[in-house]
């Protein structure tokens, strides 16, 4: 409960230390539920990646993929992979879910962003276009796709994208990284 309340607070070092300590617990033959030890898994891995412990967060979903290999599980593997730096494994992963879950619009946004941190832009722009085939209004897509064309210089296209962006994102998430950088002055 302590994790679940600091959580929910926003103190996600303390909530990563009552699941470790749950986690030690369960690790030292505790009798658990296997759904209990999953979701201290899960939400272990998700504070890690929160406090930017990417290596950690690797371990803790590859245990996780060894109890419950799920499609759901390796994404978040290879997000955790990605973020750690190893994007062709990453990629590798991400290949596998997309085999699986072939209309799951994020695993194709996500293989942009890995090819792309990978240095393949021509494979990165081509998941991010397969991304907005499976959704128009795939905000992470349309945003990675203006800034691709605001890079290579082609500020028409680069327009059109960030103009998508900006009528399609009602939570406005991304209208200060499009004002970073289109405005010189910001």
């Amino acid at each position: 409960m302590l994790g679940g309340i600091c959580q929910r607070l926003g103190y996600h070092r303390k909530a990563a230390e009552a699941y470790e300590q749950l986690l030690a617990t369960f690790d030292r033959g505790y009798p658990v539920e296997g759904q209990q030890r999953r979701e201290v898994l899960e939400r272990l891995g998700q504070l890690y990646i929160n406090l930017q412990r990417y290596g950690e967060a690797v371990a803790l979903y590859e245990r996780l993929v060894d109890v419950v290999d799920r499609p759901h599980t390796r994404f978040r593997l290879a997000v955790a992979v990605g973020l750690d730096g190893d994007y062709s494994r990453a990629i590798q992963l991400l290949e596998s879910v997309r085999a699986e879950r072939p209309d799951a619009v994020v695993v194709y946004s996500k293989l942009g962003w890995a090819h792309a941190l990978n240095g393949n832009d021509r494979l990165a722009l081509s998941y991010y276009n397969q991304a907005l085939a499976l959704d128009a209004f795939d905000l992470f897509s349309l945003f990675e796709l203006g800034k691709y064309y605001h890079t290579v210089g082609d500020r028409r296209r680069a327009r059109e994208y960030f103009e998508r962006v900006m009528n399609a994102d009602t939570q406005g998430s991304y209208v200060a990284q499009i004002r970073g950088l289109t405005d010189p002055t910001a």
